[in-house]
């Protein structure tokens, strides 16, 4: 409630601003709008903001100082004013009279003489980097310069080195001469490295790992790598290197190390569950996780994690709502091993294992009668992975076997055994800065594949991602991602799309299945179901016993171009085949609403070409989502509207196949995605 005789603010609004945001005004006065809850009603969970004429004299001098600090000296808060809206509420406007800004004309390094070039030109590089030429004088880029510059220095083995800023400011003129004035010291190396709080630990494992060494320069970068390198081993809650600058200050070129350690607990138990619904299917998953950080010693990290799931079919968010008429089962077990320190002091081995089993839903149109086919897949994979720069590379060789059985009806005795073998190189260079809900930065990853010793398979898969983020006002993050995949295929192919399989190809639509590529769904193309968009066929080895709707044929013996068949019967009897070359591009606009709440756009492009990449079909799909945050990232439901003519270029029916086999929801070419995190 608003109290009596008080107003709340509904609004704060800035006049006259030009060369600064109005967000970036307001962050910085006592005075705050009212919060709306889910954007549309004040006065439910969030308080009443309450107007405070007294503080609203010192938010104008907030005003100009902010305009100060960046550049704009001359700049003036003039007046506020209130208006009232009925007997409790009230607007504030803030007028501001904007000036021209002090330039900055001169960026000088002074004291540079005994420093290597290569570090003279780092120094540079940092100093115009925050305070470009001909731009605005701001103190905040400022300040951060300088500590770049010290941190550089530093990094550069010059241990007890300085950095001092000066800034020559003549409003008259608008223009401002900077100078920043290094004193280096000497060039040091690290002394001796003591350590504390190793506790029952392998202390050599982890003089190892963090391979700090006596008379190497001495660098910040290293010692932080150090830290980094300590906590992911997982066994301390808390690493702390402190250097002794005594003897370097006193003319020694030596900083020596004290490293302490805090351990923390070597074994875990997590427990969890989960929903999943989509166009697909319905299924209800728990999640058990045993990690024993110090396994037999030399900090192996031995980990077991089991994933029990039920299925509830058929239902599924695609059609009429169908009421589950069967329950299966599905299950993720896995383990793995971890050796850090493996060969050298940041390259970490790891063996891992896992069988699972779960039904492989590939049609929402399917009937509900239809046979239902599942693999038991069990995977084996030997590796290592290293940090280079910022990026983290993993080798490894995986050996694959997927198992056909059946769920419901009858197995088809031309399902086999498939067997793949690969190795693969994974680089990803992760620099955003939240990997749950990131806002800034950006991701790169390039996974590449080669299959063909041993195993079925012989093929070439490559498969590389960006995604880009940025925040240009306060409370919205812009988001794009593009991806692009190829697949070179040596000894076995797709099948074209409306051809029935051949016989010599059964074994080749099977590991299509594994290696082909795919696109729709949740963190995909969000107007399709999984899987939903690429190259289709009418199999008789995936859906041997679904009738059609008008000619009662048999999908074993269907002709798509027979007289009477409708689209309803071409959707029921496609099943994806997977293509050999893949594009998707995802825009995103994310906007905090009010507290935990907040909503988004997005738009959605792909394709799966049979052998090459096609920009002719774009499958758009665009629509709005909804955000709640919580501890463990924000719960997401995204609505994604397959976009009219813009599915299929060169389709002159209006709808392409990969359409009428995603369904609609509610009669309209929707899909609904829930789950938990961002889309990417």
């Amino acid at each position: 409630r608003i109290p009596e005789g008080r107003r709340a603010v509904t609004a704060v609004d800035v006049r006259g601003n030009v060369a600064v945001d109005e967000d970036a005004i307001t962050a910085r006065i006592a005075t705050e709008r009212t919060k709306k809850f889910l954007g549309l009603f004040r006065g439910v969970y969030f308080d009443y903001e309450l107007l405070d004429q007294n503080a609203i004299g010192t938010d104008l001098a907030r005003v100009e100082r902010f305009y100060r600090a960046r550049g704009y000296y001359e700049t003036h808060a003039r007046a506020a004013r209130i208006v009232h809206e009925g007997d409790d509420k009230a607007r504030v406007e803030l007028v501001v009279e904007e000036n021209d800004p002090v330039l900055v004309r001169d960026v000088r390094i002074a004291g540079t003489e005994a420093l290597p070039p290569s570090l003279t030109r780092r120094l540079r590089r940092i100093a115009e980097s925050h305070l470009p030429f001909e731009r605005p004088f701001d103190e905040e880029a400022f300040a951060k310069a300088e500590l770049e510059l010290l941190r550089e220095l530093k990094d550069g083995s010059f241990a007890v080195g300085t950095v001092s800023k000066d800034a020559a400011v003549d409003v008259a003129k608008k223009e401002a001469r900077v100078t920043f004035r290094v004193t280096p010291g000497p060039p040091c190396r690290f002394g001796k490295v003591t350590y504390e709080g190793f506790a029952d630990l392998p202390a050599d494992r982890i003089r190892k790992v963090m391979d700090l060494r006596e008379g190497e320069p001495y660098s910040i970068d290293a010692i932080e790598t150090a830290t980094q390198d300590a906590m992911e081993l997982g066994v301390f809650g808390a690493v702390d290197i402190e250097p002794d600058f005594s003897r370097a200050e006193a003319g020694e070129p030596v900083v020596p190390l004290h490293v302490t350690l805090e351990k923390a607990r070597l074994r875990t138990l997590s427990l969890g569950g989960g929903v999943e619904l989509n166009a697909l299917k319905f299924a209800v998953n728990g999640q058990a996780i045993w990690q024993h950080r110090n396994f037999l010693g030399e900090l192996r990290q031995f980990r077991i994690e089991e994933r029990p799931g039920i299925v509830l079919y058929p239902t599924r968010l695609s059609g009429d709502l169908v009421p589950p008429r069967a329950a299966f089962f599905q299950n993720t077990f896995r383990t793995e091993l971890r050796q850090p320190g493996f060969f050298e002091a940041r390259t970490t081995g790891f063996v891992r294992a896992e069988n699972s089993f779960a039904p492989v839903l590939l049609n929402p149109e399917a009937p509900v009668d239809a046979p239902v086919i599942g693999y038991v897949d069990t995977r084996g994979s030997v590796g290592i992975e290293r940090p280079l720069w910022r990026a983290l590379v993993t080798v490894s060789h995986t050996v694959q076997v997927d198992v056909p059985f059946t769920y419901q009806g009858g197995l088809d005795p031309r399902y086999a055994t498939v067997v793949l073998s690969y190795p693969t190189i994974l680089a990803v260079l992760d620099m955003r800065d939240d990997r749950v809900k990131p806002r800034k930065g950006s991701f790169v990853s390039f996974d590449l594949q080669a299959a063909g010793l041993g195993g079925d398979a012989q093929d070439v898969r490559v498969l590389p991602d960006a995604r880009v983020y940025a925040t240009p006002f306060r409370g919205v993050t812009l988001a794009a991602r593009g991806s692009v995949g190829y697949l070179w295929t040596f000894n076995y192919g797709p099948t074209p799309q409306g051809q029935l399989i051949p016989e010599n190809r059964y074994k080749d639509a099977q590991i299509m299945l594994f290696r082909g590529f795919f696109s729709g769904g949740p963190s995909s193309n969000r107007g399709y179901p999984f899987r939903g968009i690429g190259p289709r066929g009418y199999s008789d080895l995936q859906n041997p016993d679904i009738v059609g709707n008008t000619d009662q044929q048999t999908c074993a013996n269907f002709n798509p171009d027979a007289a009477g068949v409708t689209d309803a019967t071409r959707a029921a009897c496609s099943v994806p085949l997977g293509g050999r070359s893949l594009w998707e591009l995802s825009l995103e606009a994310r906007v905090d609403v009010t507290g935990p709440f907040s909503i988004s756009a997005f738009c959605d492009a792909s394709n799966v070409g049979e052998t090459h990449f096609d920009f002719r079909k774009p499958h758009v799909s665009c629509g709005p989502g909804f955000r709640v945050d919580t501890p463990v990232g924000p719960i997401r439901l995204d609505f994604g509207f397959r976009v009219p003519g813009l599915q299929d270029l060169d389709d002159r029916s209006g709808q392409t196949l990969e359409e009428r086999a995603a369904g609609n929801l509610l009669g309209l070419p929707l899909a609904i995605n829930f789950g938990l995190g961002e889309s990417f």
